[in-house]
């Protein structure tokens, strides 16, 4: 769960409380896109979650609970210490030097060799040799309407027009293609829709999933279409409704 802040508004921030307790009490304290996207239930992910735990549980009495959720979700090696680390981990640290990368050739500078290069310069590559025009990274986006508020990977410029690009770090292992899902789409999509709101654009920017093998740094990215855009605001939109209700937060709407 991510709860942001919005207390001041010029200001805003990720909230050091993350219960919807806190939501109820105040009228500044708004869900992320991604908590409210995790209210769709995935059937599919859902049923084979319960089978892999059993069959881990059965074939390794000895894992504990934290273990089995590593070993379900893929345990990329940390190339800091060549060690296996959490995937969640991973992900962080590789958003972090894409940032970082990006930020790095917007200011004009060169950055000391890290050892997350491996997976986050090729990133980089396919975005300028793509002729993405990067704007800003992690900006911040809101809607005060629908009192939500989410974190945007990166903000480029595409033939001239707007368009969000969004990472992931999956284990792509055997594959010779990226792993996309619909919930990437939904949270680009109530993203993109936010920002056009936000920022007076006629148009709903584009919208780009990059995955990363985390064991490669192989890139694939997919661009989703106008009507899986449409669609996702939809969802994203019905999540919204469905997580207030829900948590007992309507009145927050008003």
């Amino acid at each position: 769960m991510h709860i942001y802040d919005y207390s001041n508004k010029e200001e805003p921030k990720l909230s050091d409380v993350q219960s919807v307790t806190k939501i109820r009490e105040t009228n500044w304290m708004y869900p992320s896109v991604t908590t409210i996207l995790g209210i769709i239930p995935n059937t599919f992910i859902d049923i084979w979650k319960v089978k892999r735990a059993i069959e881990l549980k059965g074939n390794n009495p000895e894992l504990d609970y934290e273990e089995i959720v590593q070993i379900m979700w893929g345990q990329p090696i940390c190339p800091d210490i060549g060690e296996k680390i959490a995937s969640s981990d991973f992900g962080t640290a590789g958003h972090d030097r894409v940032e970082k990368l990006i930020n790095a050739h917007l200011d004009g500078e060169e950055l000391e060799p890290d050892p997350y290069d491996e997976f986050a310069k090729p990133v980089v590559e396919y975005i300028l040799d793509n002729d993405f025009e990067p704007v800003a990274t992690e900006e911040l986006i809101s809607c005060h309407k629908m009192k939500i508020a989410g974190r945007l990977d990166l903000v480029a410029k595409k033939a001239g027009k707007i368009c969000l690009l969004d990472y992931k770090f999956r284990d792509l292992t055997g594959r010779d293609a990226g792993k996309f899902y619909d919930k990437d789409c939904y949270q680009l999509a109530i993203e993109s829709y936010m920002y056009m709101n936000s920022s007076g654009l006629n148009y709903k920017p584009d919208i780009y999933s990059v995955c990363i093998c985390n064991a490669t740094g192989r890139v694939f990215v997919k661009k989703w279409t106008s009507m899986m855009l449409d669609r996702g605001i939809f969802k994203a939109q019905a999540a919204r409704d469905f997580y207030f209700k829900e948590n007992l937060l309507m009145e927050h709407l008003i």
